[in-house]
């Protein structure tokens, strides 16, 4: 699949839904890149967009430099930005070095769609979650969750089957309902198979 879209007016579509919020947005290093500042209430984002070359498919990776209470409606408001700039962009990923929980399930072994920001990029329609970590340096920047939106490939049905079983393990063997990575697992859990019908059948 060749991905060939217009990216002349990325930072004017981003400015039709963030407007005042946008406090930078300008190339990248390299031709199909922009980079993004954005900053509502006390939170501050570095969203970068890739907008795709001949295969090489589009992405948005987001950092959060400053976070208040209200992160995760902020960061649901940008990927659903994200998914309009991009024509409905295919993989998502979010660091998470300012956030401690996601830091420690991560650090316990536990499955990245068992956190908070797993269940955000599950009910954003990315099913395939997996925890993009680079203990040499952080040769790829921060440590960060990537979320793989749905194509029918047997890659991303492997890994989604996959990824069903471990949450179903996890609630199996390790749940016990005040813990908060448990009600993750069965949010995410859920809502894999609410929105993805055809596994719903199979499993």
């Amino acid at each position: 699949m060749r991905y060939n879209i217009d990216d002349k007016s990325i930072c004017d579509k981003l400015k039709t839904r963030l407007g005042a919020y946008i406090r930078r947005c300008s190339r990248g290093k390299i031709k199909e890149m922009y980079e993004i500042e954005i900053m509502i209430g006390g939170n501050i984002i570095f969203l970068t967009i890739f907008t795709g070359r001949d295969y090489y498919a589009p992405w948005a990776e987001i950092n959060v430099v400053a976070s208040a209470q209200d992160i995760y409606d902020v960061l649901s408001n940008v990927i659903d930005v994200a998914n309009y700039v991009l024509e409905k962009c295919p993989r998502i990923m979010i660091s998470y070095v300012w956030d401690v929980e996601t830091m420690n399930l991560l650090d316990k072994g536990f499955h990245p769609a068992a956190t908070k920001l797993g269940v955000l990029l599950i009910s954003k329609g990315y099913y395939v979650v997996r925890d993009m970590y680079f203990p040499e340096g952080f040769a790829e920047g921060n440590p960060k969750i990537v979320g793989e939106k749905y194509v029918n490939n047997r890659w991303y049905i492997k890994e989604l089957f996959d990824e069903i079983k471990d949450l179903k393990r996890l609630i199996d063997e390790k749940c016990e309902k005040k813990d908060s990575f448990c009600r993750y697992a069965e949010t995410s859990l859920r809502k894999i198979l609410e929105q993805t019908t055809f596994i719903k059948d199979v499993c």
